[in-house]
């Protein structure tokens, strides 16, 4: 029974896995969760792209690579920025509405129509899922639902749990999400397109392999603002760039490991036979 609980928990985060590495060149606003501290006004003041004020910042002169590496070094320099929108993977759909800063994340991942809330401090993650998760997972997950739906809970450092819930923790990386979009780009053509805004900031395009787009500012600094994918497979915007956050670890956390793992044994030796 944890046998199958693995596969099946592992199939939902490979999908997750998936969307991840996808949302460039292959794939919008939402709410703020409520333990973000980033107001339009913060927003506004902080380094927000988009105001008359800011200079042209030269890199529509540039080389499609020119431009993808200083767009990419610019937003790891960020110390915070906000993901949201969707991405397709054949017939898996994947929402975002995430705040990334340094070593920390707060938000929402919806997959298969259910919403999983995630927060990451201090390099440690933790989920709350409804009991339609883990449905998902066979009759062991429906045990663990019924202990662990719509409450906290970590994703352990190793044994269960801790390979099959890894497509969460790929999403809120800041850095490795937007490294991936240079390493998925490496030794590809990319051309520079049309000039273009995106919420009023002026933006540039890039086409890549997969001819899907990527706005990036002209304006301050060159910031990925909008990915899109080819033919509606998805799109993920960029913003809130420098926003103050504010985001702490939730109060007493379930342990996954220990309650799926008693679950699972308990599935086992219940359904000997």
């Amino acid at each position: 029974m944890e046998r199958t609980m693995r596969r099946r928990m592992g199939a939902t985060a490979a999908a997750l896995a998936l969307a991840a590495g996808g949302i460039v060149l292959a794939g919008c606003g939402g709410s703020d969760s409520a333990t973000t501290t980033a107001s339009t006004a913060a927003a506004t003041s902080a380094d927000t792209i988009g105001t008359t004020a800011q200079a042209d910042n030269g890199i529509s002169t540039m080389s499609g690579t020119e431009i993808l590496d200083r767009s990419v070094a610019a937003a790891k320099a960020a110390s915070s920025v906000k993901v949201s929108g969707s991405i397709t993977q054949g017939s898996q759909s994947v929402s975002l509405d995430l705040t990334l800063s340094e070593g920390r994340a707060d938000g929402t991942v919806t997959v298969k129509g259910v919403e999983v809330a995630i927060r990451v401090v201090d390099g440690k993650t933790y989920l709350k899922a409804p009991k339609e998760l883990f449905a998902q997972m066979g009759a062991s997950g429906e045990a663990v639902g019924t202990l662990l739906g719509d409450k906290w809970f970590t994703i352990p450092a190793s044994g269960l749990g801790s390979e099959n819930f890894k497509g969460f923790e790929q999403l809120t990386n800041k850095d490795a999400l937007f490294s991936s979009l240079v390493e998925s780009s490496s030794g590809k053509s990319i051309a520079v397109g049309d000039a273009t805004t995106v919420d009023g900031t002026p933006a540039i395009l890039l086409t890549g392999a997969k001819d899907g787009t990527l706005a990036i500012a002209t304006v301050g600094e060159p910031y990925p603002l909008q990915v899109k994918g080819k033919n509606g497979s998805g799109q993920v915007t960029f913003s809130g760039w420098n926003a103050p956050v504010s985001i702490a670890a939730p109060a007493d956390p379930l342990d996954f490991g220990a309650i799926a793992g008693g679950a699972s044994t308990t599935g086992s030796a219940t359904t000997t036979g």
